[in-house]
């Protein structure tokens, strides 16, 4: 059983070393912010079970803040993008305008708005604890 045990313990450093250089490596390929979603934490070794403790990012939470989209014409796919530090976050899709994203962390994030036969939409913002940022876009034919 104790040998068991180091065998166990090895394959999860093994692990924990490959995410921690994966998210690294990410971020050295992503554009000029950081990615808070892929910061790596893990809760004490109390039980069986070690689990990462959830990261950062826009979804939403009790507190944060609020961004308001729309655009003409209405449709267009919301995609956001928490950027920090020099490296992107993980695009999360948050539905078509008009949308309302509630919670959302503070820090700085891309806004950008996808519709077929459209030009993209792309709109960098800073979302400030319990404040509300109202986002129009008038979409270009392409």
């Amino acid at each position: 059983m104790g040998s068991m045990w180091f065998v166990f313990k090895v394959i999860l450093a093994s692990l924990v070393v490959a995410l921690l250089v994966s998210c690294n490596g990410a971020a050295d390929k992503t554009q000029s912010s950081s990615n808070e979603a892929n910061r790596v934490g893990t809760t004490p070794a109390t039980s069986n079970t070690n689990k990462a403790a959830p990261a950062p990012n826009a979804s939403p939470s009790k507190a944060g803040g609020t961004i308001e989209i729309e655009s003409t014409p209405p449709g267009a796919a919301v995609i956001l993008i928490r950027e920090e530090d020099g490296s992107a976050g993980n695009p999360e899709r948050k539905g078509s305008t008009p949308v309302t994203i509630t919670g959302v962390a503070p820090g700085q994030y891309s806004i950008d708005l996808e519709k077929t036969g459209f030009k993209s939409f792309q709109k960098d913002v800073d979302v400030k604890e319990n404040k509300t940022l109202k986002i129009r876009a008038n979409l270009k034919r392409n």
